[in-house]
């Protein structure tokens, strides 16, 4: 089994940053990015800017609520549904306060993914990596 860990961070309206556990890093705001590999210099250069936040999904069908659980002691629904146009089916965990997603898994076929979302509103801007 190959697992992938990484740690994301996303600003709306158009800024990210990624970093893959002993593999690459990348850092994108507006029209520019910078990406560097493992004992590599960062390495700028253009692109389409991004809107952000964005949902893993693309279309949502035969959508369920099908539970209530806890995070943190905060109330929260459990809600499953299916993307064909991936395709995936995913199950969220979801804030029943804020309706914000804490937990994310998708199943697709050969790709599984677990997402853990945390910290809103309280991580520092993204800037660009400092040079050197």
């Amino acid at each position: 089994v190959n697992v992938v860990t990484s740690s994301w961070t996303v600003q709306a309206p158009d800024r990210l940053t990624y970093r893959i556990a002993g593999g690459a890093s990348a850092v994108v705001i507006g029209k520019r990015r910078w990406d560097k590999g493992p004992g590599l210099p960062w390495k700028e250069s253009s692109q389409q800017p991004l809107q952000q936040p964005i949902p893993p999904w693309v279309r949502v069908t035969d959508a369920h609520v099908v539970g209530k659980t806890t995070v943190g002691r905060r109330p929260a629904r459990v809600v499953t549904f299916f993307d064909p146009n991936v395709p995936a089916w995913f199950r969220l965990v979801v804030d029943r306060e804020t309706d914000r997603t804490l937990d994310l898994r998708m199943v697709a076929t050969a790709h599984f993914m677990h997402d853990r979302l945390h910290s809103f509103d309280s991580v520092p801007p993204i800037r660009p990596p400092a040079a050197g």
